[in-house]
């Protein structure tokens, strides 16, 4: 199949090993270990000290591509706007050991608790910084990103075709 105009076919069934993480396995690789949560964000924000990261934007300092709702629309499927309701895509590239790209995608909407789901659901997906295969899919409600970067590092990916 030339899906790129350019009379090559796309290259398909190449195998993507990646690790996909529920809130248990997060829990279980130990981001709830407070000790190791503390030393991976001290060694994160030096890393942020020395300038060896990137987030989004022409100056790489945006915190987020926002989405947000209008007050009204002419279309009857499209979401209008609610209190913190509101989609965010945040990519960014963190050096140091982890040495990896990925994007935190988040859905706010303050409605939420009265389905019993929290104001944020949030799903992080860290990249390999060169190729940009995804390396681990996560959701994101209690871990953080850095644990499960450094989870994905130690090479436990399950294969996905």
């Amino acid at each position: 199949i030339d899906i790129y105009g350019k009379g090559e076919p796309a290259i398909m069934g190449k195998k993507t090993e990646f690790l996909f993480m529920s809130e248990q396995d997060c829990i279980d690789a130990g981001v709830l270990d407070i000790p190791k949560s503390i030393d991976n964000s001290e060694e994160v924000f030096k890393l942020l000290a020395m300038g060896d990261y990137l987030m989004g934007g022409y100056h790489h300092d945006n915190h987020g591509l926002y989405l947000m709702f209008p007050e009204s629309s002419p279309f009857p499927n499209m979401p209008l706007a609610g209190p913190d309701k509101r989609f965010v895509a945040m990519p960014a590239y963190l050096g140091g050991r982890f040495n990896l790209c990925g994007v935190k995608w988040y859905g706010s909407n303050a409605e939420n608790k009265n389905i019993g789901l929290p104001r944020s659901v949030l799903t992080v997906t860290l990249n390999d910084k060169d190729t940009g295969e995804r390396n681990c899919q996560r959701q994101g409600h209690v871990a953080r990103e850095v644990d499960a970067a450094d989870h994905a590092n130690r090479g436990d990916r399950k294969s996905v075709v």
